[in-house]
């Protein structure tokens, strides 16, 4: 027997499908599908669910609960089976289950943006201060380096040494801006990870972000990485967060 539902889903005629085997009737095969698991159902003869791609194949899913019958007098297995496309609850689960590992990792990122920030801004706060120091203290190295111009720190003559100084400070400045800016955009991904806004975005800043955030996986992936972004397109109507994932 099989019910309109049945006929329905599978797009099969009551004369087509009476009487013959489930995978002659409904898909046309010559032989036993190769994913069915009915038949080790009946021989356990009990109630038993579980799932299989759809018949349509593609991302398509269904849910087979096996209903085991006794026939009295008839010495052979039947069953009612009951076949349910549960594709679309699927596809929700996964979306919940998206969304929730997203407000985790929100959750994750915002508390180690927090503590990376802190010690930052103790090395962004002084480094001016440092080189107000520097500035200071120069002077007087100068006036010695005068009276002794065979001074030479560290193996260095007295300029490269001051250059080399001065250099060392920017490169803190530079590599403390650089983690400001990762921080941020971090922050900035995550916060705007629901935003659907349409605007006139600059597409060097998407990118720019975007390299950011997966540039050094993509720079240990290749041998050369470098980004150019055309002025002629330096804006276009988007979401640039949705452009940026």
């Amino acid at each position: 027997m099989a019910n309109k539902a049945t006929l329905s889903y599978y797009q099969a005629a009551t004369a087509n499908c009476i009487n013959r085997p489930c995978y002659e009737a409904f898909k046309e095969h010559n032989e036993i599908c190769g994913d069915c698991d009915i038949l080790g159902m009946l021989n356990r003869n009990e109630v038993t669910t579980y799932g299989r791609t759809g018949k349509h194949g593609n991302g398509t899913y269904e849910q087979v609960t096996v209903y085991p019958l006794c026939l009295s007098g008839i010495d052979i297995s039947s069953a009612i089976i009951h076949v349910k496309d549960v594709t679309k609850t699927r596809l929700l689960e996964k979306r919940v289950s998206h969304s929730e590992r997203l407000a985790s990792l929100g959750l994750l990122i915002s508390g180690i943006a927090h503590e990376i920030n802190n010690p930052n801004n103790f090395i962004a706060f002084n480094i001016p201060v440092l080189r107000d120091y520097l500035q200071a203290v120069l002077p007087i190295i100068d006036g010695h380096w005068s009276a002794h111009p065979d001074f030479a720190p560290f193996g260095m003559s007295y300029q490269e040494f001051k250059d080399d100084l001065l250099k060392l400070l920017d490169n803190m400045a530079h590599g403390s801006d650089r983690i400001n800016r990762t921080v941020t955009g971090l922050r900035e991904f995550i916060r705007n990870q629901g935003a659907k806004e349409l605007v006139w975005a600059d597409m060097n800043s998407v990118v720019d972000r975007a390299v950011m955030l997966c540039g050094s996986k993509v720079k240990n992936a290749v041998k050369s990485f470098s980004v150019a972004v055309d002025d002629a397109v330096a804006k276009i109507y988007t979401d640039p967060y949705a452009l940026e994932h």
